[in-house]
């Protein structure tokens, strides 16, 4: 009897310590990665990035296609959170993209980013289980990430804009006449844009072939201060992503070298448009440099 005790005490005690060991690791490691710089591809903790609501682009496994590999990314949004997986809903107006299906099995490995104030992260996941229940919404659920990849540092904060705009590709081999386009977000750095929506695969497919990574874009944006200021940019990223209706092509831009009156007539304009859409902030985002 006492040797049953004994031995349950030594195995409470152990385990007391194992877990306390843990917690005190993980709150040394985030004390030092507080302390310390953090440059791209480095590990953070989890807890602070991520949070429900917050948008992801979701990316699958590559699929053979005629011109190559292919792999489109479907924009999705943390829905559900638990202490062990995530929750991520995917919702169409219409019937679900084949691309968006394509993910929707168990097993299935996952590449999932998204951006925060102070960069963009990435972590990579299998899908845990699949709800189909609702139609046109599809819910992912994956085992929530214990660290978090930064790939890109923050220069600069990143304004929602939601706002049309004419995107040009210039140039005399891949040049692209003005096309209207949705800008997502911008900074002071870049901007992401969507051209095209609710297309169907082949003309989303001739769509993005039409823009090349390295290629120099024009926007021009309705923003009163702006309006008479062409933004040039170096086009960094294409892809084919899930829209409302079916697929849209989205680009992501880096500002060519700038004068900096220039750059700063871009922030505070910017700056402005955060603060009409916040008034009652206490804090306003000031989308300037960090």
């Amino acid at each position: 009897m006492n040797l049953g005790m004994h031995f349950w005490a030594v195995s409470l005690t152990t385990g007391a310590l194992l877990f306390l060991g843990s917690c005190g690791t993980r709150a040394l490691f985030a004390r030092w990665r507080a302390a310390n710089a953090m440059g791209e591809d480095e590990l953070e903790l989890t807890n602070s990035r991520l949070h429900v609501g917050i948008r992801v682009q979701i990316e699958g496994p590559a699929r053979e296609a005629a011109s190559g590999r292919s792999q489109t990314a479907i924009g999705a949004a943390v829905c559900g959170m638990s202490a062990r997986t995530l929750t991520l809903c995917i919702e169409s107006s219409v019937r679900l993209p084949d691309e968006t299906l394509q993910v929707a099995r168990h097993g299935v490995p996952l590449s999932i980013r998204f951006v925060s104030d102070t960069g963009s992260y990435r972590f990579d996941g299998r899908v845990l289980r699949v709800d189909l229940t609702n139609p046109g919404r599809l819910l992912l659920i994956v085992r929530r990430p214990l660290w978090l990849a930064r790939v890109q540092r923050r220069r600069f904060f990143r304004t929602p804009l939601g706002v049309p705009a004419s995107l040009a590709i210039i140039g005399s081999v891949n040049a692209v006449a003005p096309r209207s386009a949705m800008v997502d977000d911008m900074s002071g750095n870049g901007f992401s844009a969507i051209v095209g929506a609710a297309l169907g695969p082949i003309a989303a497919a001739d769509l993005e072939s039409n823009y090349t990574v390295g290629s120099t874009a024009i926007i021009r944006l309705p923003i009163a201060s702006l309006r008479e200021l062409p933004l040039h940019a170096s086009v960094k990223s294409v892809r084919r992503i899930a829209t409302r209706g079916g697929i849209g092509v989205q680009i992501a831009c880096e500002f060519l070298p700038m004068s900096h009156p220039e750059q700063e007539l871009l922030v505070q304009a910017l700056r402005d448009v955060d603060l009409l859409a916040h008034p009652h902030a206490s804090h306003p985002r000031a989308p300037g440099v960090c």
